[in-house]
């Protein structure tokens, strides 16, 4: 007899002021030969929470249930632990693609497309979905991330809450509105795309991300581009010099060599970057699965 034909048995018991079902007497018995306890009734275990990470099986006495009492409990599939060793993480609507420097942190190259892989050399039907083992090799992929214009970050859990609240999360906007976290700063809040042309230099599309305007730092000058609401357009260009005629066509800047950059973003920041824009960068390391 199945669980749930057994439960049905001592519903059905009670329901009718205490006499026992067939059912119900033979799983009283079949209780008694596996040794569980509490055998007069038996209801499906629940489950309760014992704080964020922990949860126990009861009883219906909401006692909890051991290895002896509980029987075989069907579980789901595992889940993997957040570990830092993605690398592409493909969403429904976006594609970010993370870096994990040596000096800590996470670089983040949020809605990327098929020129950022061709630029980093990648398949896009078979991207790598794991950091690279070897660190050397992960910072080279970092500073490849950072030419295209992603952005540095203290580290994961910051990322997430300012994409959370790029995301109008109620929750995430709620800590910067009452100063529970430090606010969004410039380089944190500016959307940021470059291209990179056959003939020479770069093309920079920067500006200030509407979406930062309630929890971006008061200090914070405020850069906006007229331009900025088509800047979804860049996902369509075929090629690096497709993308850099549309970053023109959008009000990017031109720079003839990348030393020439004087913007606010990270293209620049590997070789001088220290320290974390709200706090200290987080260094992480791989760790497997």
């Amino acid at each position: 007899m199945n669980v749930w034909a057994r439960w049905m048995a001592v519903a059905r018991k009670r329901r009718r002021g205490g006499r026992e079902s067939w059912g119900a007497k033979a799983f009283k018995k079949q209780s008694e030969e596996d040794g569980r306890e509490g055998s007069r009734f038996w209801l499906p275990p629940q489950k309760a929470s014992l704080g964020r990470e922990r949860e126990v099986w009861l009883n219906d006495e909401r006692a909890p249930l051991t290895a002896a009492t509980r029987g075989t409990i069907a579980c789901g599939p595992r889940l993997k632990p957040d570990f830092p060793i993605e690398r592409t993480v493909i969403y429904f609507d976006t594609i970010r693609i993370y870096g994990w420097p040596s000096r800590g942190g996470i670089i983040v190259l949020t809605d990327a497309n098929r020129v950022d892989f061709d630029y980093l050399g990648w398949d896009i039907l078979d991207p790598p979905l794991k950091r690279d083992r070897n660190q050397e090799a992960e910072d080279e992929v970092c500073k490849k991330l950072l030419l295209l214009g992603a952005t540095w970050y203290d580290s994961k859990s910051r990322f997430k809450l300012l994409a959370a609240a790029a995301d109008n999360s109620r929750s995430a906007r709620a800590k910067f509105y009452d100063d529970e976290v430090p606010a969004a700063t410039k380089t944190e809040s500016l959307y940021v795309k470059v291209g990179w042309p056959s003939t020479g230099g770069l093309w920079v599309l920067e500006f200030s991300d509407w979406r930062f305007e309630e929890v971006v730092d008061d200090d914070v000058e405020w850069e906006g581009n007229e331009h900025g609401h088509e800047s979804g357009l860049v996902v369509l260009a075929k090629d690096m010099d497709e993308r850099c005629d549309i970053l023109e066509r959008l009000g990017g800047k031109f720079y003839a060599k990348l030393e020439d950059y004087d913007g606010s973003g990270c293209l620049k920041t590997w070789e001088k970057k220290t320290t974390g824009e709200a706090g200290p960068l987080v260094i992480t390391s791989y760790v497997e699965w």
